[in-house]
């Protein structure tokens, strides 16, 4: 049986006691790579104490492992890729963090 809690919504939010986001605004690039050091480290200093879920709108996409790993726990993962394939089997709504349409059985 599903946790209602837990899977109340796509994203994870599994053992979250906090949120954060780290944003940084500039109106011209020539001269970012001292503030991609700065979010860079304070991602480094937080990762001992984050979780790899996460909400994923608000996150910079890692590539196809940390996708299966973000939404939580691998049972949701594979029930959005069941809606997928419902819902998009041509995987036409693809240019986001995509989740792969489930193939069929």
């Amino acid at each position: 049986m599903a946790n209602s809690t837990e899977d109340s919504a796509a994203f994870s939010r599994e053992g979250a006691n906090w949120f954060w986001e780290t944003v940084t605004l500039r109106d011209v690039p020539e001269g970012d790579e001292p503030f991609h050091q700065w979010v860079d480290g304070v991602h480094a200093e937080l990762r001992p104490h984050v979780r790899d879920n996460c909400y994923v709108n608000l996150s910079t996409d890692n590539g196809p492992e940390w996708r299966r790993g973000v939404w939580g726990r691998p049972e949701k993962y594979a029930r959005l890729e069941r809606a997928k394939a419902d819902w998009d089997p041509y995987n036409l709504l693809r240019f986001n963090k995509n989740i792969e349409p489930a193939k069929a059985r």
